[in-house]
């Protein structure tokens, strides 16, 4: 894949190097800093503390789940979308 940045420069993405890149441990401790963060706010709104984080290499890239752990915060959750406003603030 190709990407022009200006007229004079263009940078070459090696799909295998980037799949590397995103499973490796600097961008995994990352994600899972940034899912405890997260975690964390989830935890801290509507009064259902609940959840849990996992953090895991894909295929071709190191993913973090937030998941209610009971049926309180799955209600919680499904009620006041708190695991969507914790996402979105994020972004």
């Amino acid at each position: 894949m190709v990407i022009k940045m200006s007229k004079k420069v263009e940078v070459k993405l090696i799909s295998k190097g980037i799949q590397s890149l995103l499973k490796g441990n600097d961008i995994a401790d990352m994600i899972g800093d940034m899912g405890k963060e997260m975690l964390k706010e989830a935890k801290n709104m509507h009064n259902a503390d609940n959840y849990e984080l996992t953090v895991q290499k894909g295929k071709y890239r190191t993913i973090a789940a937030i998941k209610p752990k009971d049926a309180h915060a799955k209600a919680s959750n499904r009620k006041y979308n708190t695991l969507l406003k914790v996402v979105s603030k994020k972004r």
